[in-house]
């Protein structure tokens, strides 16, 4: 028993118009004067005339987008010569306003924010003592304050007498500062006081610990 065969598309309709323009192609051109169809004329002729029409829609597309480069190119320097014409209203607007603010904001342009100085630094906080590496070291850390350029520590080991304290080190940053030297065995008190624009901020609660 012989088995029919079926002609399949070969083709979905998802594919890319090229692909199935190309197969619409190869059909018409495989069934004109194919003694096997010999009155296919009809339909051939049908999609003959699909693909001219898309071919000229086809044209008239590259014709527009090649349009559209060209006017998105005059766009861009449209915007260039407004960029340049507001910067030129701005010139105008400072001259005229005298620096009154009110009026440049009326002017639809904006004023920028006036900095907030930062003014005597607060106590640091947090101020922690871990052991060393060795004898008669210890490690300092605290929590960054804002503003501070640097730190300094100051360490006693004779809390109750303020004249006691002296500089244990000076700190760039609040992590892995080390006091070197100490008197091992002994309890040590230590202070920790941010460096800003307007000097010496206040000192931070006083952290203890004995010294390894």
């Amino acid at each position: 028993m012989v088995v029919q065969k079926k002609a399949i598309l070969g083709v979905s309709r998802s594919k890319r118009r090229v692909v199935i323009v190309d197969k619409a192609q190869t059909v018409v051109a495989a069934l004109e004067n194919n003694p096997n169809f010999p009155d296919s004329g009809e339909v051939v002729s049908q999609v003959k005339t699909l693909l001219i029409d898309l071919s000229g829609l086809e044209a008239e597309k590259s014709k527009l987008v090649s349009q559209l480069g060209s006017v998105d190119t005059q766009i861009d320097e449209k915007i260039d010569k407004l960029y340049n014409a507001l910067n030129e209203m701005v010139v105008y607007v400072n001259m005229k306003s005298n620096g009154d603010e009110a009026k440049i904001v009326s002017s639809g342009f904006e004023v920028p924010k006036d900095r907030t100085p930062i003014g005597a630094l607060p106590k640091v906080m947090n101020v922690v003592l871990k052991e060393g590496l060795g004898s008669g070291e210890l490690f300092v850390s605290f929590k960054n304050l804002r503003g501070a350029k640097t730190y300094v520590i100051e360490v006693t080991y004779t809390v109750m007498d303020e004249s006691s304290w002296v500089l244990g080190t000076y700190a760039s940053g609040s992590r892995g500062n080390v006091l070197p030297r100490l008197k091992a065995g002994a309890q040590i008190w230590v202070r920790v006081a941010g460096v800003g624009a307007k000097g010496r901020g206040a000192w931070s609660d006083v952290a203890s610990r004995f010294v390894p």
